[in-house]
């Protein structure tokens, strides 16, 4: 039998189209809140994920746990099946952090610094 409930939105998160119990540390849908599950449930719960929002084309600070070295880059694919999985055009990163705009305004400044103040 197909039952169709009407949810709300809930920025950030999608429903998974699967009610069933909500194993630990998933996220579920209980009582019109969200919920994440701090051990495996018996009864079934509307189960949803929480959805990243997409990296690709934004300006990151990328960097790999062994060094803690940090470099800037736009990305052109991310694939969290990968071990490193944030690529730019020339390298893969483990970590991947988007700028805020008052970061990137910061990183213009000081590059035409370097540049003797040209525009």
């Amino acid at each position: 039998m197909k039952v169709e409930v009407e949810l709300p939105e809930i920025e950030g998160y999608e429903y998974t189209g699967e009610y069933r119990a909500p194993k630990k540390g998933e996220w579920y849908f209980f009582d019109g809140e969200l919920s994440l599950s701090y051990s495996n449930h018996k009864k079934p719960q509307i189960i949803i994920r929480k959805v990243e929002p997409s990296l690709v084309g934004m300006l990151c600070e990328l960097w790999d746990d062994e060094d803690g070295i940090a470099t800037i880059g736009v990305l052109v694919e991310v694939n969290l099946h990968n071990s490193y999985p944030y690529e730019t055009n020339s390298e893969c990163w483990k970590n991947a952090r988007p700028l805020s705009s008052s970061e990137v305004l910061g990183y213009l400044e000081s590059a035409r610094e370097l540049d003797g103040g040209e525009e």
